[in-house]
Formats: C-alpha cells, structure tokens, sequence
C-alpha cells in the first residue's frame, strides 16, 4: 500500500462535487439531497488507518465503566470521574479511588469534574454538591447551590475564577462566595463543554442554541442569550478562534470574518462531543466518529472515520479532552476509558528531495524536522514532509 493511498481522504465541498467550483468562504456547504444518510456514511468515508486506540476498564483498574468526566491536573495527569469513585491515568497505569475511601462521594458518586487554577480539582456530584479536592483528598465544599439536592453535571473554572456549573442541564455560575442562577427555563445540553469566547464570557450549547452566560454588574439574575440559533449538543472553540458547533444535525463552524459553515455529507448524522487535537484536526463523536482536516484556504474539508469496535460506539461518549502531550481521550458511559494513538509511515527519498543514498544517523531539530546524518552526503536538514533544507 503506497503512502498516497494511506493518506487519502475524501475532500467534500458541495459544490465542488456537483460543479468542480469553488464556493465563497462563508457560504454554507451542503452536498446533495440523498447524501446525507446514515447508512451511507461507511461507503463516503474511509476509516483512517493511522488511528489506533487501547481501551481501559475496570480489568485496569476503573473503579466503574462510566467515565464521564476527565482533567488534567497542573503535572499534566489525568483525572478522570467514575460512578465507582475517582481515578488517574499516567498513560501507562490505572490508579483507582473507591468511593468508600473518599467521604464526601460515599452518600453520591461524582458526576463532573474540573480544573481549578492552585492546582486543586473541582468535583461534583450526582446528587448535589461540589468539593475541592487535591491529590484524592478532599480540601472544602462550596455553599448550597440554588438546587442542593440535583445531579452537577458541568463544571469550569474561568480565568477570573467564576466556576460556571450546569446543575440539572440549567447554567449557574459561583463568585466570590456568591451563586448566580437565572429564572428562566434556558436548558444547556446535558454533557456540554463550558467554553471561554474572546471577550470572556462563557458559553455553552443548549437544546435552543448556542447560550452565551454572563453574570450581572447587580443582583444574581444570571443573563443568558441565544447567540446561534439551532439545536447544539456541544462547542469547542480552536486555536484560529473558530467555534465549532456538534449537533444532532452534522457539525457546524463559526468561522471570524466568513461566517456560519456547515461539514458537508454529514447533516443527518448525530454528534454530540467536538474537540481539536494537536495537530489542529477536528474530531466529532456521535453516531458515528470523524475527524475533519480543514483548509481554511482550499476551503475544504476531509473527512475521515475514526476506527470503532461496535456500530454507534461513539454514542456513549460523555467526555473527550487532550492531553498535553497531544494525545485525545475520551471518557465512554458504559465503555470505560479510550485512549486514542496516531502513527504514520513514510519513505523519504530522491522524490522528496532528500539526496542521501543512506541514512546512518537522525535528531530531531525542534520544529517538526531532521538533521540526517548520511554516508554520501554528510548532514542533510529535512523539514516535516522529507524535503531538503538549505542552509
């Protein structure tokens, strides 16, 4: 199998498949009616052969198989909740914490999780309730929350330290000793990812839309607005300052200066968590799970699938995050921890541009390259792709 066929994506934009024509930037993109099936999805997308994945269970040491919360703490390791108690991940081994051992999860099992800024976690639980907690032990809880005895499914911690939680799929906020709840009935989506927009305020997406939350100048009406109108079940917002919007209809991205654009072929297809990795790549869990390399300046999209065990595995992905190594995760109701690898293949030669006849010695130079050290031709520089550099 040559490189070029490991590599081959399916590029979708709808009018490049019905005309051959590029379309304007922040114009929507739909392929043709009839495309956008379910059960065509296997014959539309190749699954990337590059992807591999190693799940993690109670075998391995999970307290439970619902991990349905995972976060990084300030040494970079894994933490991540169970309705069997608390666990880290090294990326080697599994350490589990019985709820038995930890008093406040013994009258309920934890539900959420997040990150505070001095390196403590914060951890709520099923049935109402949100401690801190540092290396498994637990530091102090926060006040009653307007609904004390309702399951904490969302949690963030802003750069300003407002901890923005959703207590039974409503949006509430905590600052500075003081709760933050609005009176209207605005729902966010049960699993939904807080996330931070350009101007500092918090977001998430909701059974309406896309909810933007912001906390009152007086009082302690929380102010919540429908931003983008739709159905969205999660956000993620990338480098590029794009919003990328998961939903039961396909995956949508707001892009800065272009506007609203939908990922073509995919508009009957259910995704429920949105993530980017390292390398910039989208990845989208639903019915089933894609990832999408995007050319911001080819305007186009390529589509992959992620590899599977089961038909709609992916449904049961509550929690997907990153590691800071670069490596996603994603936490399974029912399904345990999946850790997903990327590798590749790829012979550098004459055709790249590397004129060496034969490779003795290799470093790294610290941004994606090689000095090769070679018989023929002493040290040869070669950039991420295999072609020569010169110096």
């Amino acid at each position: 199998m040559t490189v070029a066929s490991i590599l081959k994506a399916v590029v979708l934009t709808a009018i490049v498949v019905a005309t051959g024509a590029q379309p304007a930037f922040g114009q929507v993109l739909k392929l043709p009616s009839g495309a956008d099936a379910l059960s065509d999805i296997e014959s539309r997308f190749e699954t990337d052969p590059s992807i591999t994945f190693r799940d993690y269970g109670p075998e391995q040491g999970l307290p439970q198989t619902s991990v349905h919360s995972i976060v990084f703490d300030a040494a970079g390791f894994m933490w991540g909740s169970t309705f069997g108690g608390l666990f880290t991940f090294d990326g080697v081994e599994v350490r589990g914490f019985e709820i038995s051992s930890q008093p406040f999860l013994v009258a309920s099992p934890p539900s959420a999780m997040a990150r505070s800024a001095d390196g403590s976690l914060w951890v709520g639980r099923l049935g109402g309730g949100i401690a801190r907690f540092r290396n498994a032990q637990y530091l102090d809880s926060l006040p009653s929350h307007p609904r004390p005895f309702t399951a904490v499914t969302g949690l963030l911690e802003a750069p300003d330290s407002t901890l923005w939680v959703l207590i039974d799929n409503q949006p509430m906020a905590y600052r500075r000793g003081q709760w933050y709840s609005s009176s209207a009935q605005t729902l966010a989506r049960r699993r939904s990812s807080f996330i931070i927009d350009g101007r500092g305020e918090a977001m998430v997406a909701g059974a309406d839309g896309v909810l933007r939350l912001k906390i009152p100048d007086q009082g302690t009406e929380l102010s919540i607005e429908v931003v983008i109108p739709g159905q969205s079940s999660d956000l993620h917002r990338d480098r590029e300052g794009w919003l990328w919007i998961a939903s039961a209809t396909g995956v949508r991205a707001l892009a800065p200066e272009h506007g609203m654009i939908e990922v073509p072929g995919i508009g009957d297809v259910e995704f429920q968590q949105i993530l980017e990795d390292a390398a910039g790549r989208i990845w989208a869990f639903g019915d089933v799970g894609l990832i999408l390399d995007v050319d911001r300046n080819a305007r186009q999209f390529q589509v992959r699938r992620i590899p599977t065990d089961q038909v709609n595995e992916y449904l049961s992905v509550a929690n997907v995050s990153l590691t800071p190594d670069g490596v996603v995760v994603a936490g399974m109701m029912g399904g345990g921890l999946r850790v997903f690898r990327r590798s590749f293949f790829e012979r550098w030669g004459y055709q790249t541009g590397a004129s060496m006849v034969e490779a003795r010695a290799m470093v790294a130079d610290g941004a994606g390259g090689l000095y090769v050290g070679s018989q023929c031709e002493g040290v040869v520089h070669l950039d991420s792709a295999g072609r020569q550099i010169a110096h």
